[in-house]
């Protein structure tokens, strides 16, 4: 059985706050490091996961969300979403929001997510497996 890492990272964007500690990343359907129900796979019905996150800092202005297997080479990206509000179910923390055309890619958001601008991140794990030759 050959078995994935997917990782789920979560970048906030934050004005004016010196660090996003404290902000954790969770799903109901999967524990840190544990196996990803088959329902959230191509091999199940093929959706998302449900994510969970504490609340951001208060001055968070923006959030971006990266979702990619990080066991293929080069890694395989799943989605990416950015521009979220504070309301939103991500983890990265930056100091302005991303100025980033619809489509994307995940070169163009790994650009974008200049360390400067990034205060903080919370990333969740989870693995996935599935039978050689499948």
């Amino acid at each position: 059985m050959r078995v994935q890492a997917l990782l789920v990272t979560a970048v906030l964007a934050l004005v004016g706050a010196s660090s996003a500690s404290g902000i954790r990343l969770t799903s109901p359907a999967f524990r840190p490091g544990g196996a990803i129900p088959k329902r959230f796979t191509c091999d199940g019905a093929d959706v998302s996961p449900p994510l969970r996150w504490t609340a951001p800092p208060r001055r968070t202005r923006s959030l971006a969300l990266v979702f990619e297997d990080r066991s293929t080479k080069p890694p395989y990206m799943h989605w990416l979403a950015w521009g979220e509000s504070r309301r939103a179910s991500a983890a990265s923390a930056l100091r302005k929001p991303l100025k980033l055309a619809a489509g994307a890619s995940a070169r163009d958001l790994a650009k974008a997510l200049k360390p400067g601008n990034i205060l903080g991140q919370a990333s969740l794990v989870g693995t996935y497996g599935r039978p050689i030759g499948t």
